[in-house]
């Protein structure tokens, strides 16, 4: 059996921000791209990185202040849906950003904001009523 490690070794801290891009937007759903931005051939989460916490406002800009962005979930993957409640005007615009977060729970530099506007028209899937004609 071997000895148990006594020292740990000291993770560092995330110093890099994701970068963002809006892939696309269907109704009231859009896809944002997370990706390390020193990569230029892969798609990927920078390696200190588990995951990327992504934040979304809607508004004609976006605010500065933290608190007033709302948390979406935490992406796994370089591709990330964000769907907008029916509260949110077709053709409102959206703001979505992001940050890596470590094994630990700490989070990285958020990216730059990157803007879309939601599609105008559309039914939600809930909606009471429909009948699909023949």
């Amino acid at each position: 059996m071997k000895p148990r490690k006594t020292n740990n070794t000291p993770v560092s801290p995330i110093t890099v921000a994701p970068a963002t891009a809006v892939k696309s937007v269907s109704g009231r759903t859009a896809q944002l791209s997370i990706f390390d931005p020193t990569s230029s051939t892969k798609r990927r989460k920078i390696a200190q990185a588990v995951s990327a916490y992504v934040y979304s406002f809607v508004g004609a800009e976006y605010p500065t202040d933290p608190a007033l962005w709302e948390f979406c979930g935490s992406a796994t993957r370089d591709v990330f849906s964000v769907t907008f409640g029916d509260e949110v005007a077709a053709g409102a615009q959206v703001w979505l950003c992001a940050a890596w977060c470590s094994r630990r729970g700490d989070t990285g530099p958020v990216s730059m904001p990157v803007t879309t506007r939601l599609q105008f028209g559309g039914v939600s899937a809930n909606e009471e009523g429909m009948k699909i004609a023949a």
